[in-house]
């Protein structure tokens, strides 16, 4: 009988602590932010002549000498990026140490995994 009525008084506890703790907040509020797309090239608000990192894009028309090369070695001049290759025909890019899901190449529109 003891038992019980330690179950009992446990369960009423549970169901009373469950019941404060599951109450809404009334005065919260979410604002809605959206973004453009956002380019992240530099850490520093500075001209490219000012700043120690090197930035550099390659653009279509660097592109126009690769007939049947691939877009990789179009990159392998630019500084700080590399690429790890896992196959044959497979490589991925790492730019400045960053690599897999943290790199997204894109090449005329399309995403390239």
């Amino acid at each position: 009988m003891k038992n019980i009525n330690k179950i009992v008084l446990g369960l009423i506890l549970i169901l009373n602590f469950n019941l404060t703790n599951s109450q809404e907040a009334v005065n919260d509020t979410i604002v809605p932010v959206s973004l453009e797309g956002v380019v992240v090239s530099t850490p520093f608000n500075e001209s490219l002549e000012n700043n120690v990192i090197s930035v550099d894009k390659v653009n279509l028309g660097d592109l126009g000498f690769l007939k049947s090369q691939s877009i990789p070695k179009a990159l392998y001049n630019v500084p700080g990026v590399s690429f790890i290759t896992t196959g044959p025909g497979i490589q991925k890019p790492i730019i400045r140490g960053l690599s897999g899901n943290r790199v997204v190449t894109v090449y005329q529109g399309v995403r390239f995994e």
